[in-house]
C-alpha cells in the first residue's frame, strides 16, 4: 500500500519520537535500558499493539527476543528460538525489511508457535520487520505488531528502517562501551597485581622520591621497622638508618651507578639497631625520568648473630684443638738427621683407616694419605712454621677405603736451650661435617641470591623479552646447579598435548627439544597426574621409579636422564606447563630448600608468561581493531564517493548520447563524443569496483560447491597463464558447500590467481590451489574477526613469486593501493576480494616473505547439513593434481 500524505501533526509526532530515541542513544550506555526505552517509544509512534528487538546468532541460526513492549504475556528474560520458519529468520537470510498485513500460520510455523506461547495468534495481526544493519552486517531486526490486522503503508516501513538504523548504532555504542570498560578493568587488575606483589613480599620494600622522602612502605617494612605506613609516608628516609651517614652515600651511589647492594645498619621505632641486606635501584617514569629510589631489604640479624657465634666458636675451638683433637702426633727433629714420626695416637687409625705402624718412623708419612692436590701446600706450610708460634692448616685426607675427609691440623715447633729445633708437635681433627655444612650454607645463600636475581630480571623485562629471560633463567639455574639439561614445557589442547618451548643444555649434552614437540600427555599418566595435582616431582634415580611409572621411565631413559626434578607451572587454578631439571651424566640430589626455591622460579616464570600472553593479546586485538576501523572508514568513504560519482557519470553519459544523436555518424566531433562515452564506461566500471568493496551484493547467493567454482575458474585461466607456470591442485575435502554468490567467488579466485601469476613473473614457478576443512584453533584465530564459526572451508592460493615486503602487507587490502607500475593495475583487486569474503561471513589471511612467495588463505563458513545433502555434485576426495 502506498503511503498517504502525512499530516503536520503526524510528522511532528514522528520527529519528536526520533528525537527521544536519539537522546536515549546519546545518554544511556546500558544496552538493555537503551533498547527498552526505544521499543517503548515505537509502540505509540506506530499506534501498534507491541514492538520488540530481536538479535541474530548466525552460528546457531537462532533468533533472540531481547526487548519487548506491549505483549499481553511478556517473557521474564530473553527468549531464543530457531529462526527457520520464522519471520525473523526470513529477515536474517534476506537482509531486508518484511511487511505482512496478513499472515498464514502455515507459512511461518516457528513464529506461529512462538505467538501461541506468548498468548497471541498470527491470524489476527499485521507485522512489520526491519533489519538492524551496521557496516553491511545485520545484527538483528526490529519488529512492530498490530492487532487487529491492518494495511501497513510504505511510510511506516521507511520510518521503521530509520529507527532500526538508530537501534543498530545504539548496539554498536553499547558494545564499544563494554570493550572500553573491559580495558579499564584490565589496567586496574595490572595495577592491583603490582600492589599485591609489594604488599605480599616477605622483604621490606621502601621507596623514596628525589627529595629522599618516603613514598612507599609495605607491610613487611611495617613489621620490620615497627612504624605504621601513615607514620613514615612523607618523612625523610634517614629516620630508618642507625647512623646519619649511610643514607646520602647510598643515594649518591644509586644515582651514579644505577644500583646499590650491601649491608646496612637500620633502626627500629623502639630504637633497636638491626642489620639488613639492602638492594636499591632507581625508579623511573614511563619517559625515563628518575622519580626516586626503591630499596628491597631483608633482616639478617639472626644470620649476623650466627656468624658471630661461629667465629667465636672457631676461636674457642682453635685454642682447645691445641690440646684436644682426633689424633695427635710428634716428629723428632735433630740437626743433621732426617725428621721422622716418633709418636701418634691410636685414633689416627679411626680417622684415616691406616694402622699406626704404617706411618711410625716415616719421614714424610702424610705423602701417603694427603690428597695429591693438597700435598705441596701442606709440605710448604710445615717448612715455614715458626718456632713457638702455632700454625694451623686444612687439607683433604684420602682414607684407605677411598673416602675423602677434611682435616684441620695444628703444629707447634719446640726448641731446646740452644734454640735448636728438637720436635714438632701436632694435633688433627676431622672437620668433614663442618665443611659440608659450610658448603651447604654457602650453596643455599648463593642459590637464594640467584633466585632473587632472576626475579629482578623478570620484573625489568618487557613482554617481548620474556622468552629470552626464561632462557637466561634456565641457563642460570642449570649452570649453578651443575645439571645437564633444563627445559620448559607448555600444555595445550586442554592439557592433551605439550611442547618443549625452551631448553638449555650443558656443554657436551645433545639437545632434545626438536624431539619433544606435540607430545600426548596421555602417554605419561603417572607424571601428569602428579603435575595437575600441583605436586613437584623429585626423582633422584630414574631407574628406581615405581612400576606404575614404567612409561615415564622408558621416556626419561631414552633421553639419557638419571635424575629429574619437575615443577608444575600454575596460572590461577590451572597447570599450564612444567619446569624441569635433569641430570644426564650422573645422579643429582636436591635439598628440600633447593626444591622450594625451584618452585619460586616456576612461579616467576608462570607469572612472566601470563604477562607476556596478556600483552600479546592486547597488542593483537588493538592492531586488529585499528585495521578493521580503517577498512570500514575507507569502505564508507568509497561507497559515498562512488554513489555521487555514479550520478555524475549518468549525466555525462546521458548528455553525451544525446549529443551523438545531433551530429553526423562520421566526423571528428562524433569520434570525440565516442571517446568521452568509452572513458565514462571505464569510470563506471571503476565505480562498480568501489561499490563491490564497500557494500558487496547479497542478491544471488545460493548453495555452491567450491570445487566446481575453482575448477571452472582455472579452465578460464589456463588459456591466459604463461606456460612456465605450473598449477598444483590439492583438494583434501570431499565436500565444500557454502552459501555464496558464485560470480563473486569466481572473482575472488580469479583476482588471487592473477596476482599470483603476476608475482611469479617471467621465471618458472608454481601456482598452488588447495581446499581443506579446518576447525578449532585454526578457525577461532584472532586474525579472523569476521569469521565467527568454529569450522570453515579454507581455500589456499600460493605462489613461488617475489613475495611481499613486511611494510606493504598491512596495506594490501586498501582500495587503490598497488605496487604495480602505472597502467598495470588499479589497486582494487585485493580490496574487492576482502569485501566479498567478509560480506560472506568469511575471513582472509596472508603470509609472505620477500623472495619466498606468498600464501593467501580464504575461510568460508560451511553450509548447514540440511542444505549440504540436497544432491549437490561432489568432487573426488583427497585429490592431488598437477596441471
Amino acid at each position: 500500500m502506498k503511503s498517504a500524505r502525512k499530516t503536520k501533526a503526524q510528522l511532528i509526532k514522528e520527529l519528536d519520537a526520533l528525537r527521544k530515541i536519539n537522546a536515549t542513544i546519546g545518554t544511556l550506555l546500558d544496552l538493555n535500558a537503551v533498547l527498552q526505552r526505544i521499543v517503548n517509544e515505537i509502540v505509540p509512534l506506530f499506534a501498534a499493539q507491541a514492538a520488540s528487538v530481536i538479535l541474530f546468532d548466525y552460528a546457531k541460526q537462532e533468533a533472540e527476543i531481547t526487548t519487548v513492549y506491549g505483549l499481553q504475556s511478556q517473557p521474564d528474560k530473553s527468549f531464543r528460538y530457531p529462526w527457520h520458519g520464522s519471520l525473523a529468520g526470513w529477515v536474517a537470510e534476506h537482509k531486508r525489511p518484511l511487511r505482512l498485513s496478513r499472515l498464514l500460520p502455515s507459512e511461518w510455523p516457528t513464529s506461529a508457535k512462538l505467538a501461541e506461547e506468548l498468548g497471541g495468534s498470527l491470524e489476527t495481526v499485521s507485522i512489520l520487520l526491519a533489519p538492524l544493519c551496521l557496516n553491511d552486517q545485520v545484527l538483528g531486526c526490529l519488529e512492530v505488531v498490530w492487532d487487529p490486522r491492518r494495511d501497513i503503508p510504505d511510510g511506516d516501513e521507511q520510518l521503521l528502517e530509520t529507527v532500526a538504523t538508530q537501534v543498530a548504532i545504539a548496539i554498536a555504542n553499547a558494545q564499544l562501551y563494554t570493550e572500553r570498560k573491559r580495558g579499564e578493568e584490565a589496567l586496574r587488575s595490572a595495577k592491583e597485581y603490582a600492589e599485591t606483589l609489594i604488599k605480599s613480599s616477605i622483604d621490606m620494600i621502601v621507596a623514596v622520591n628525589t627529595d629522599r622522602r618516603i613514598t612507599e612502605f609495605n607491610p613487611a617494612a611495617e613489621k620490620g621497622f615497627g612504624y605504621q605506613r601513615a607514620e613514615v609516608i612523607g618523612q625523610p628516609v634517614d629516620l630508618l638508618y642507625a647512623e646519619a651517614g649511610p643514607g646520602p652515600d647510598i643515594n649518591r651511589e644509586v644515582r651514579t651507578t644505577g644500583r646499590y647492594i650491601g649491608e646496612v645498619r637500620n633502626k627500629r621505632k623502639n630504637g633497636e639497631i638491626f642489620n639488613v641486606h639492602l638492594e636499591a635501584s632507581l625508579l623511573q617514569d614511563v619517559t625515563g625520568n628518575v622519580v626516586g629510589v626503591m630499596g628491597i631489604s631483608r633482616d639478617i640479624t639472626d644470620r649476623k648473630h650466627a656468624e658471630d657465634a661461629l667465629r667465636a666458636s672457631e676461636e674457642r675451638y682453635r685454642i682447645v684443638s691445641q690440646c684436644i683433637s682426633d689424633y695427635a702426633f710428634s716428629f723428632r727433629m735433630e740437626d743433621g738427621k732426617t725428621p721422622f714420626l716418633e709418636w701418634i695416637t691410636d685414633s689416627f687409625t679411626r680417622v684415616t683407616g691406616y694402622p699406626t705402624s704404617s706411618v711410625l718412623g716415616e719421614s714424610n708419612p702424610w705423602a701417603r694419605y694427603v690428597h695429591p692436590q693438597d700435598l705441596e701446600r701442606v709440605n710448604a706450610t710445615i717448612r715455614h712454621i715458626q718456632p713457638n708460634v702455632p700454625s694451623t692448616y686444612e687439607f683433604r685426607l684420602l682414607r684407605n677405603d677411598g673416602a675423602i675427609r677434611w682435616i684441620r691440623s695444628s703444629a707447634y715447633i719446640v726448641r731446646d736451650e740452644t734454640h735448636a729445633v728438637t720436635r714438632l708437635y701436632g694435633a688433627a681433627q676431622d672437620i668433614t661435617e663442618r665443611k659440608h655444612a659450610e658448603d651447604v650454607v654457602q650453596y643455599q645463600r648463593a642459590f637464594d641470591q640467584l633466585v632473587a636475581n632472576i626475579s629482578k630480571d623478570f620484573l625489568n623485562l618487557a613482554p617481548e623479552e620474556i622468552d629470552t629471560g626464561i632462557s637466561r633463567a634456565l641457563q642460570a639455574v642449570g649452570e649453578f646447579s651443575g645439571i645437564d639439561r633444563s627445559y620448559l614445557f607448555l600444555f595445550r589442547e586442554n592439557l592433551a598435548l605439550m611442547d618443549n618451548t625452551h631448553e638449555w643444555c650443558a656443554p657436551g649434552i645433545a639437545s632434545e627439544q626438536s624431539k619433544l614437540q606435540n607430545m600426548a600427555t596421555s602417554t605419561f599418566p603417572w607424571f601428569v597426574k602428579k603435575l595437575v595435582a600441583f605436586e613437584a616431582i623429585y626423582i633422584p634415580d630414574v631407574s628406581a621409579l615405581p612400576p606404575e611409572a614404567r612409561a615415564e621411565q622408558v621416556e626419561f631413559q631414552s633421553q639419557g636422564m638419571q635424575s629429574l626434578v619437575s615443577i608444575p607451572l600454575v596460572s590461577g587454578k590451572t597447570v599450564i606447563g612444567l619446569l624441569a631439571f635433569a641430570a644426564v651424566r650422573t645422579t643429582k640430589c636436591w635439598t628440600a630448600e633447593s626444591l622450594l626455591l625451584l618452585k619460586v622460579v616456576g612461579e616467576m616464570i608462570a607469572n612472566a608468561l601470563e604477562r607476556k600472553w596478556a600483552a600479546e593479546r592486547q597488542q593483537h586485538l588493538h592492531a586488529q581493531l585499528l585495521q578493521t576501523q580503517k577498512l570500514e572508514a575507507i569502505g564508507t568513504l568509497a561507497g559515498g564517493i562512488a554513489h555521487d560519482f555514479n550520478n555524475i557519470l549518468a549525466a555525462i553519459m546521458g548528455y553525451t548520447e544525446l549529443a551523438m544523436d545531433d551530429v553526423p555518424n562520421q566526423g571528428l566531433t562524433r569520434s570525440n563524443l565516442e571517446e568521452v562515452l568509452t572513458a565514462s564506461r571505464r569510470a563506471r566500471g571503476l565505480v562498480q569496483q568501489l561499490l563491490t568493496f564497500s557494500r558487496p551484493s547479497h542478491q544471488d547467493r545460493r548453495p555452491i560447491q567450491l570445487h566446481d567454482i575453482v575448477e571452472g575458474t582455472l579452465t578460464l585461466l589456463r588459456a591466459s597463464l604463461p606456460k612456465h607456470i605450473d598449477i598444483h591442485l590439492a583438494f583434501r575435502t570431499p565436500l565444500a558447500i557454502i552459501l555464496a554468490d558464485p560470480t563473486q567467488i569466481e572473482q575472488v579466485v580469479m583476482n588471487l590467481c592473477v596476482n599470483a601469476a603476476y608475482a611469479i613473473g617471467d621465471h618458472p614457478g608454481v601456482l598452488g590451489i588447495g581446499l581443506d576443512y579446518v576447525e578449532g584453533a585454526r578457525v577461532t584465530d584472532p586474525t579472523l574477526p569476521s569469521l565467527s564459526t568454529t569450522t570453515a572451508y579454507c581455500l589456499t592460493i600460493s605462489d613461488t613469486g617475489c613475495g611481499i615486503a613486511p611494510e606493504t602487507l598491512s596495506h594490501i587490502f586498501e582500495p587503490f593501493f598497488t605496487t604495480k607500475p602505472i597502467g598495470h593495475g588499479s589497486g582494487m583487486g585485493l580490496a574487492i576480494v576482502h569485501g566479498i569474503v567478509t560480506s560472506h561471513g568469511g575471513g582472509i589471511t596472508v603470509e609472505s616473505h620477500p623472495g619466498q612467495g606468498t600464501t593467501f588463505r580464504v575461510y568460508f563458513p560451511p553450509l548447514g547439513e540440511s542444505v549440504a545433502t540436497q544432491g549437490v555434485a561432489m568432487s573426488p576426495s583427497n585429490q592431488e593434481l598437477t596441471a
